[in-house]
């Protein structure tokens, strides 16, 4: 009941769009680390949640830590997964570890089989995670001749593959070796669009086609630095901030936006958090 009085409020201080990122994300690390419930994220948390996409859309995922580096282990965006969990927050501390442990070794450490990032996170923590955490099974339904020809070409792959290594984790590897190449920084502002997962920033928009935006415009002698950028979509930019249906200012880490007329706006978002406008 605690729980759902938790979501029950935080439903209150959202919109859709940032309901829609941390319900999933809760579901995830209720997943992972085996715990019956979750409470709704801090946004520290929510924001180390969010390191996944960011590795996949710059192609950090692929890119293993070398085995030699010897720096310790770093925080996720500030959480200190190694401080004893509250109990409250023991599930996004577990599923925060165990994606930490898989974002430094990549897509190959996950292949590799073995025991699972989210066990030894959850030894960390002192919490029991059971066999099939992180895990999830998908049903699909296709034709005989289609099942029929898969499980042969997997038969076939079978014998060249790395013990371990299963034929659609062989499948998913390869996609990405092959496409790799496409993901990265080597685009005007693409750490500003890598930060911001390649989604536009609008509390209320979730579009893709990003471009730059300046919260201090540079013809007010806004910078070009990561603090006074953020993404947002061709429409929220061209006809939302410079037609004058939305107001964002701030820093990067901390927008306040504003939506509708300048003097009576509709929604009023600081942060992630919906506010009284």
């Amino acid at each position: 009941m605690i729980t759902q009085d938790a979501w029950v409020a935080r439903a209150q201080q959202r919109t859709i769009k940032h309901l829609r990122e941390e319900v999933p994300a809760a579901r995830v690390a209720v997943r992972v680390s085996g715990e019956a419930d979750c409470p709704p994220p801090a946004d520290v948390e929510m924001a180390a949640f969010q390191q996944l996409e960011q590795a996949v859309v710059s192609g950090r995922v692929c890119q293993p830590r070398p085995a030699n580096d010897s720096r310790v282990e770093r925080d996720v965006s500030g959480v200190r997964l190694t401080e004893p969990a509250s109990e409250e927050h023991r599930a996004w501390l577990v599923m925060l570890g165990s994606l930490s442990q898989w974002l430094e070794g990549g897509l190959q450490m996950s292949a590799a089989g073995g025991r699972t990032a989210a066990s030894s996170a959850a030894s960390r923590v002192g919490s029991r995670v059971g066999s099939s955490a992180g895990r999830i099974t998908l049903r699909l339904r296709v034709t005989r001749s289609t099942y029929v020809w898969w499980r042969r070409l997997e038969a076939q792959a079978r014998r060249w593959l790395p013990c371990g290594m299963s034929f659609l984790s062989f499948l998913c590897l390869s996609m990405w070796q092959a496409w790799r190449h496409l993901l990265g920084p080597d685009v005007a502002y693409g750490q500003i669009y890598i930060r911001d997962r390649y989604r536009c920033t609008s509390p209320v928009c979730s579009r893709k086609d990003v471009t730059p935006h300046h919260l201090r415009f540079r013809s007010a002698g806004g910078s070009d630095t990561p603090a006074n950028t953020t993404s947002v979509c061709t429409w929220c930019h061209l006809c939302g901030v410079h037609g004058g249906r939305i107001r964002a200012v701030g820093s990067a880490e901390l927008i306040r936006w504003e939506l509708g007329p300048p003097r009576s706006p509709c929604v009023v978002v600081h942060g992630r958090e919906r506010v009284a406008a």
